[in-house]
């Protein structure tokens, strides 16, 4: 065993700028004219070039959200009409195991759609014509 024939372990760090022929000479790897191929060429984290900085366009957006709003999901009388049959007492759980609404959220009812069947709903909230139209069809709507 010779040393020349051992594989090396570690390879060369290439040594860049030490002419054409030497694999990295000339532009360094750096590309062509510009900021980052000369030397200190580094920008700032947040320069986006001719447009305005985020930091600055995020300032007049402005607004807020509120941490103490209620966020409701939304089930449509057209959803209950097609998943549950005439007759039928429907609570959130039952929702749930239809795959209308996801788990640990309050649910509203909204009126979107019609509704021919006598359904006894009971959820969180429920909008006026959504009630109207679930009495009209001689149903109920009990609000948790």
């Amino acid at each position: 065993m010779d040393y020349k024939d051992l594989v090396k372990v570690k390879k060369d760090r290439v040594r860049v700028a030490r002419g054409k022929a030497a694999r990295r000479g000339k532009t360094a790897g750096r590309g062509m004219k510009g900021t980052k191929s000369r030397s200190g060429g580094k920008l700032p984290t947040m320069f986006s070039g001719d447009s305005l900085p985020y930091y600055r366009k995020a300032r007049s957006l402005g607004g807020f959200k509120n941490r103490n709003s209620t966020v409701y999901q939304v089930v449509n009388l057209s959803d209950i009409n097609a998943a549950f049959d005439d007759g039928k007492k429907v609570t959130i759980k039952q929702l749930l195991k239809k795959g209308l609404i996801r788990k640990n959220n309050l649910v509203k009812l909204l009126g979107n759609g019609k509704i021919e069947k006598k359904i006894e709903l009971t959820v969180n909230a429920a909008s006026k014509t959504a009630i109207q139209k679930i009495e009209k069809a001689g149903g109920k709507v009990t609000i948790k």
